[in-house]
């Protein structure tokens, strides 16, 4: 090539898929480039719409089917289950995509119903859906432990392959510029992307936030809004769950005016309700609330996605929840609730059904709260397993509730299972092992096992010392838990030692709000 400019526009000539060759001539060639190719296909058997399965093939097919589950059953019994799952899961929305490659198509080469810029359009996003799903196969090549808690969730998290059906919001996009170079180079940061959310998507935060950070600078440089307001939207996530919050506030923000400039409203209303939250895990319970209405608003513009909805009304009742207004967490829940059960098949049903039970627990309904517990774990069972950490939570929980019943042993039966499922998952030091031991001592207590109970109890607060300060509220609530074990054994003893314990958190307590706190009491 004489000149690197035209390599480069040699490269987007060989990048763009030769079967519609016609997008970048003018309307009037287009229309007529669709029509003939309609009068063509009616001349001719040919298919001319039969490329999806080759073009995904490099990404999800027999061969990488086979080293996604050898990799996974490399990790043992539980490997084997997520394995399946995991290779179903992927086989659906591959099939999904393929369906979605041959409608796109015919719609425009056997029909003629579609104009070729859309056609372009949504082969594009196609493609984008297609690069995503390759870089997470990627990581799936690179099996840990800690991938098994993720990797199903991971697969859920993938961009729907409806969105490329959106026909608004394909248009309403900013184009790409016309630069080839300029092409090339987003095509580049567009692959740098996708590596950097399936490493999100797997929990790999450290590793997202390495590739997000300056690539969210290139695509500020590149000057393309759509691709900065989702890369500058992955590096404020990155940022708040890896506890950098006042980072993320930022972030956040500066993703809504990049999403507003791309004209983008799912990120737009992402941006705004992903900020409540940041504002609320600051304690900035009235800066978030003074964005309900923006977010509420940006999330109903987009009208054919209810999970950015059910979303809203989920963050602002956990900021409800947070400030004991239990009626107004409640009502949010229900709301969330409602608009969650409009997608049957997402994830976001079971937290939904988990949030409202919880609600109905603080607002004294602990009879209801127990059957939308039992169906958000019937959901989980279906979509996660029965070995995944999220179980846990609800097999804790339906623990908690059974000993306020008076049923000891289903209690002890729920609370056993969580502390082995989180065992499993992360480890005998992993610290939500102590979720579980805690209140399952006090189930062994009431139940007679004293030495079962103090078994456990000394396993949440060894657990607790070993992963928080010293000085931890939790270490003190641990300390209350073995001081009533130890009064509970009567014992010169044991009561010599619940005096000591009950010090000791009395110290800590005091530490930390002060000697007058009626906490103290």
């Amino acid at each position: 090539f004489p000149t690197m400019h035209a390599l480069l526009a040699a490269l987007e000539r060989a990048r763009r898929p030769a079967r519609w060759p016609w997008f970048a001539l003018g309307g009037v060639i287009v229309a007529a480039a669709t029509a003939a190719a309609v009068l063509i296909l009616r001349g001719d058997d040919r298919d001319p719409c039969t490329g999806g399965e080759h073009r995904l093939a490099g990404a999800w097919g027999r061969d990488r089917r086979a080293a996604v589950t050898q990799a996974f059953h490399s990790l043992g019994a539980r490997g084997d289950d997520v394995a399946g799952r995991v290779a179903d899961d992927l086989d659906d929305y591959a099939a999904t995509w393929v369906t979605a490659h041959r409608t796109t198509c015919e719609a425009t080469r056997v029909r003629g119903e579609q104009t070729a810029e859309l056609l372009d359009l949504r082969m594009r996003c196609l493609d984008r859906l297609r690069t995503e799903l390759d870089a997470l196969i990627d990581r799936f090549g690179e099996p840990t432990p800690s991938m098994l808690d993720q990797a199903v969730d991971a697969v859920a998290g993938l961009e729907r392959v409806t969105a490329c059906d959106d026909d608004a919001h394909l248009r309403a996009a900013i184009p790409l510029p016309p630069d080839p170079a300029v092409r090339a180079k987003i095509a580049l940061l567009e692959e740098k992307f996708a590596e950097a959310r399936s490493y999100d998507l797997l929990g790999r935060y450290p590793e997202a936030h390495a590739i997000s950070t300056p690539l969210a600078a290139e695509a500020k440089a590149v000057g393309y809004p759509p691709l900065e307001a989702k890369t500058i939207l992955l590096r404020a996530g990155n940022e708040y769950r890896s506890g950098e919050l006042v980072p993320a506030e930022a972030s956040y923000r500066a993703a809504a005016e990049a999403a507003a400039r791309a004209r983008d409203d799912v990120r737009i209303a992402q941006s705004w309700i992903d900020l409540m939250n940041v504002l609320a895990a600051q304690g900035k319970y009235a800066d978030a609330l003074e964005l309900v209405t923006v977010a509420r608003t940006a999330a109903e513009r987009v009208s054919d996605s209810p999970e950015l909805g059910a979303r809203c009304a989920n963050t602002l009742a956990g900021i409800y929840q947070s400030q004991g207004k239990y009626p107004e967490a409640r009502a949010e829940y229900e709301k969330a609730l409602a608009l969650a059960k409009q997608q049957p098949g997402s994830i976001i049903l079971g937290h939904a059904l988990h949030n409202m039970a919880i609600a109905l627990w603080t607002t004294g309904d602990p009879a209801e709260a127990k059957t939308y517990f039992t169906e958000a774990r019937g959901v989980f069972l279906e979509q996660l397993g029965p070995r995944h950490p999220t179980i846990a939570y609800l097999e804790r929980n339906l623990g908690d509730l059974a000993t306020r019943e008076g049923d000891l042993p289903a209690a002890i039966e729920h609370l056993e299972q969580a502390a082995s499922i989180w065992e499993e998952a992360g480890g005998e030091d992993h610290i939500d092992v102590a979720l579980a031991y805690e209140p399952l001592s006090w189930a062994l207590m009431r139940s007679g096992d004293l030495p079962g109970a103090r078994a456990a109890a000394e396993t949440a607060l060894r657990v607790r010392k070993a992963k928080l300060d010293p000085d931890h509220p939790l270490i003190a609530q641990s300390l209350l838990y073995l001081a009533e074990i130890d009064s509970a054994e009567g014992t010169p003893a044991s009561l010599a030692s619940a005096t000591a314990r009950l010090a000791d958190a009395l110290a800590i307590q005091e530490a930390r709000l002060g000697p007058d706190d009626i906490a103290l009491v």
